[in-house]
């Protein structure tokens, strides 16, 4: 038997009502990071920590195989070293003791957009198409966005973290 595929208009209609919402304070959240603000530890975790868990999970539900592991391995390689990079281009700076001042940036934006579509695309795949999820190109391309995704995160907040431990400075 031949299922017809679903077009846009039927994938975005049978899409939970909750996934909106949700999006909309994923938004929200990523446009008060493209202005500086200052922070403490406690906000340097936040979201790196829950955009993290969120590739975790869906690098867990992917069925965790070789393929799966070689993009995660890729993906983190990858990360850490964008994570750096990032840091170097828009550095965090001590603003006074325990307090950073972060850079306005868009990179947070660019995460929780990638991370939110790669989970709606693999629910609909899920859904619409389930054999293509035991696909290797999709396995190696969810384990490696998973893995650079949650290394840039977690790469930033620790040279962020280890930046906390400094003295400021008097300018």
């Amino acid at each position: 038997m031949n299922v017809p595929t679903p077009s846009l208009l039927d994938i975005v209609t049978h899409t939970p009502l909750w996934v909106w919402p949700l999006l909309a304070l994923l938004i929200w959240r990523g446009l008060k990071n493209t202005q500086a603000r200052e922070t403490d530890a406690r906000g340097l975790l936040l979201m790196p920590l829950i955009l993290s868990a969120l590739s975790a999970y869906g690098i867990v539900s992917s069925g965790f195989s070789m393929v799966v592991g070689t993009g995660l391995l890729l993906g983190i390689a990858g990360g850490m070293a964008g994570g750096r990079y990032l840091e170097e281009r828009h550095p965090a700076r001590v603003a006074a003791p325990g307090r950073l001042l972060l850079p306005g940036d868009w990179t947070t934006m660019a995460t929780i957009l990638v991370t939110f579509t790669l989970r709606y695309v693999k629910a609909v795949l899920g859904a619409v198409q389930p054999e293509m999820l035991t696909n290797p190109a999709v396995q190696l391309f969810s384990g490696a966005i998973g893995g650079f995704v949650a290394a840039t995160l977690l790469t930033r907040m620790g040279l962020r973290l280890a930046l906390l431990q400094t003295p400021a400075v008097s300018a």
